[in-house]
């Protein structure tokens, strides 16, 4: 069978499984307690900064405790000392845990309004991340307003620009106005490529799997260079498409 993690076969790998789904449920309910105190207690600010450093740790361990490491090169080309976008292939529901995990941990990741809902994971993304309702025009433009907000101040904004997760692994053609941000800031675009994600968790399940990660950090694309959105979006998806080949040979 494919399932065995280190000594372990079937069974073993199910009884790891469990202990550390176990575990993971009683630290998060733990920590999701501990932000709600502390913005009580302490106010929003310090809410924040400890979502957050609980977030990026839960995300890394997710891949540590599974025997993953990820091969990443690149980390030359992300920008120091100014803000930035980021954008990424979108392969599955752990992508934005792979961003903070291993790419840049103070990031806020734009991503669809459902999952603040979400039970624990809706606490921290309240506060590393930016929603955004496809359904609805005003909800859209505040999260517009609130992304180019984050951006002037100088942090650092992810998103997955196709829109919805690739279910064979290839690069999709881009939302419309999926790269309109940066147009409109005149940002840095780092593009990101990641293979072997959407063998992680693939769209469906909610079970994790071990897989071989790898990823590659592109060099910067100015949009200040370029006159329009759909110049902006050939050079940067099609950068990305052959990076994602290369990765994967």
């Amino acid at each position: 069978m494919n399932y065995i993690f280190f000594p372990f076969k079937a069974i073993g790998y199910l009884a790891y499984y469990t202990c550390i789904m176990l575990y993971y449920l009683l630290y998060s309910l733990y920590y999701t307690w501990r932000i709600r105190w502390l913005e009580k207690r302490r106010g929003e600010e310090a809410a924040a900064v400890y979502a957050r450093s609980k977030g990026v740790e839960i995300s890394r361990r997710s891949y540590l405790w599974f025997g993953m490491k990820p091969e990443i090169d690149g980390f030359e080309n992300l920008p120091k000392d100014r803000g930035y976008m980021i954008a990424s292939n979108h392969l599955s529901a752990v992508g934005a845990s792979f961003v903070y995990s291993y790419i840049a941990p103070e990031a806020f990741v734009l991503v669809k309004k459902e999952i603040a809902s979400y039970p624990i994971v809706g606490v921290l993304a309240k506060r590393m991340a930016v929603f955004i309702d496809r359904d609805d025009p005003r909800q859209a433009v505040y999260a517009l307003r609130a992304a180019l907000d984050l951006l002037r101040k100088g942090h650092i904004l992810a998103l997955f620009p196709e829109g919805t997760r690739s279910l064979d692994g290839r690069i999709g053609p881009f939302a419309k106005g999926s790269l309109r941000i940066a147009m409109m800031t005149k940002s840095l675009i780092v593009p990101l490529v990641i293979t072997g994600n959407e063998n992680i968790m693939p769209k469906g399940t909610v079970f994790i799997k071990r897989a071989k990660v790898k990823a590659r950090i592109l060099p910067p694309v100015d949009a200040s260079l370029y006159k329009s959105e759909e110049e902006l979006v050939d050079v940067v998806r099609g950068g990305m498409i052959e990076a994602l080949k290369e990765l994967v040979e």
